[in-house]
């Protein structure tokens, strides 16, 4: 299932605060570095300036293209660096056992009533669909557990975080919403907003079915015309799951 730190709150909406996975994300970089030569060295191989790469040691959010970078130049696999699933190195050496596992239902309970919903690195694009991989995530967020069970009226286990891209959902979605998602809403009706996976792009649009067995692809910004996919098309339609509540800057 799906779906960046940014986490633009909008004031109306309820906060939301970093889990300690970011730390043992930094513990795990600071095995990684210290075992390829230090951060010197490690930053003359990925290019990453000392100072970046300093702050991610301490926790700072990693860009996926310097996480990457890092875990080529070190040796380690990208999973094991980003989540701490599997063994260190692709040889399996360095098994590490992470508790903190990223997946949509695994939310686990934060203190004070509040939910850890899973954060992935990935993007739906509102405009031309973006192919990426949506199937890692990268932290977890915390939210209160009384607006998800009694507001959104929502099991937490079933819900990611992924970012929106681009304007053809507009002014409902803008570019660099954080979206959340219910990923068990997989049967499409008319009038919500829901997460598309076409053809390996994913989509954020409104779906309306039609008798026919075809279903119509919406945007909100008129600019962007209807598609229409059929049940024979060699593309496939799959639902990641529903839009429950976007949060972003105030415009």
């Amino acid at each position: 299932m799906t779906v960046t730190a940014k986490n633009r709150l909008d004031p109306r909406l309820p906060s939301s605060g970093r889990e300690v996975g970011s730390e043992n994300r930094a513990e795990r970089l600071r095995e990684a570095v210290q075992a390829a030569g230090g951060t010197a060295e490690v930053a003359k191989l990925t290019g990453i300036p000392q100072s970046t790469l300093s702050g991610y040691l301490t926790g700072g959010e990693m860009k996926l293209s310097n996480s990457t970078a890092i875990a080529e130049a070190t040796g380690v696999r990208l999973e094991w660096l980003a989540t701490g699933t599997g063994p260190m190195r692709a040889d399996g050496s360095g098994f590490h056992e992470e508790t903190a596992a990223f997946s949509a239902g695994q939310a686990r309970q934060a203190p004070e009533g509040g939910v850890l919903i899973p954060r992935y690195e990935a993007r739906a694009s509102a405009g031309i669909g973006t192919t990426l991989d949506p199937s890692w995530a990268v932290e977890k967020v915390m939210f209160s557990a009384d607006f998800i069970r009694n507001k959104l009226r929502r099991n937490p286990d079933n819900l990611a975080l992924i970012e929106c891209a681009g304007d053809s959902m507009e002014p409902a979605l803008r570019d660099g919403d954080e979206l959340l998602v219910d990923t068990s809403a997989t049967e499409p009706r008319s009038g919500p907003i829901y997460i598309l996976r076409v053809g390996g792009a994913l989509l954020a649009k409104r779906v309306q079915p039609r008798m026919d067995g075809t279903v119509m692809i919406l945007s909100d910004n008129p600019r962007y015309p209807a598609e229409v996919i059929t049940p024979s098309e060699a593309t496939p339609l799959d639902v990641v799951g529903e839009v429950l509540w976007r949060s972003g800057t105030l415009r």
